[in-house]
């Protein structure tokens, strides 16, 4: 058995992996583009081969934290895949204490990410993570009662973002206490530059023409459901502006006759209760959240730890 770093050319070997492990095809253009073409970093990934059998997989990419109003190097957990004929083996553990090295060598400080129920307690038990449980959410399956609709600002379908994102994210991060930073390269990555990702993009504009907020839609087909998912918005703290997202959203759903619509959003967050008044009501994702501290001399330790200050929405989970 032998653990290494990933090198150019195991794409087929990861490939192959995946597709025993979760029985399903991975596609290589979204593999180089989550871990490959980053724009915040090459995916920090460890493998195990048993002589030239790859039974083993975890990484993690690299991605920034906005944490009590600076911004720290942190990375985000994703595919952890064993061989289903090396399970019990503690693959899983070597190959993250592997990872975590790797990260600790960058300045990393973080790791965080969204834990499937089978994964969670080998991260909160045999990893040191710090477990926030089931990643709380909102859901609508009726038409929401109207927002008002008087109101000063236009929306525009975007196609990429420029530097007034950043002007937008600088502006909005004051509200926040943990975030992923919104930055123009980063969501022009996400959300533009991800194969097959069809994201509809709203940029919702004031009087003068400045962008007070964004908005990311998707509708998801599934084999028995059809879903709205507001996967990500960003603004400052202002009901008007809060308002008027969740306005476009709810219509934008409403002429796709969609009326399943599902978000995540904290319940601390001033948007959830705009959520309540319109009829959303709360409900625990089958997804979990945690964070693991890489640095024990970090002194705000219980800053990070705490679930009620982080801002997760679905575009931070690689799933949707």
């Amino acid at each position: 058995m032998q653990v290494r770093e990933y090198i150019p050319g195991d794409e087929q070997d990861i490939a192959e992996l995946f597709k025993v492990v979760f029985d399903r095809k991975l596609d290589l253009r979204f593999w180089n583009w989550r871990f490959a073409e980053n724009p915040r970093g090459k995916g920090i990934i460890c493998l195990m081969f048993d002589n030239q059998k790859l039974v083993g997989h975890y990484a993690v990419t690299p991605t920034p934290l906005w944490v009590k109003g600076k911004v720290y190097r942190a990375a985000f957990s994703m595919t952890t895949m064993t061989h289903p004929d090396y399970c019990g083996r503690g693959i899983f553990s070597q190959l993250a204490s592997e990872v975590y090295g790797c990260c600790k060598a960058k300045g990393i400080k973080f790791v965080f990410g969204f834990p499937n129920e089978n994964s969670y307690h080998g991260f909160t038990q045999k990893l040191g993570w710090h477990g926030f449980g089931r990643v709380k959410g909102w859901a609508i399956e009726r038409e929401p009662a109207h927002l008002p609709r008087e109101h000063e600002f236009t929306y525009e379908e975007l196609r990429a973002f420029d530097k007034r994102v950043d002007d937008l994210w600088a502006r909005a991060r004051e509200s926040n206490n943990i975030m992923v930073p919104r930055t123009a390269d980063f969501i022009n990555w996400r959300y533009f530059q991800q194969p097959g990702g069809e994201y509809t993009v709203y940029g919702i504009r004031d009087r003068n023409s400045v962008l007070q907020g964004l908005l990311v839609l998707k509708v998801f087909i599934g084999r028995d459901e059809t879903a709205g998912h507001i996967i990500d918005f960003l603004a400052p703290d202002q009901l008007d502006i809060q308002q008027a997202i969740l306005r476009k959203a709810t219509e934008f759903f409403a002429k796709k006759g969609v009326a399943n619509i599902t978000c995540w959003i904290p319940s601390g967050s001033p948007i959830a209760a705009q959520l309540q008044a319109i009829g959303f009501s709360q409900k625990g994702w089958p997804t979990y959240s945690g964070v693991k501290v890489l640095d024990d001399a970090f002194e705000d330790i219980s800053f990070v730890t705490d679930p009620c200050l982080w801002s997760f929405t679905m575009g931070d989970s690689d799933v949707f």
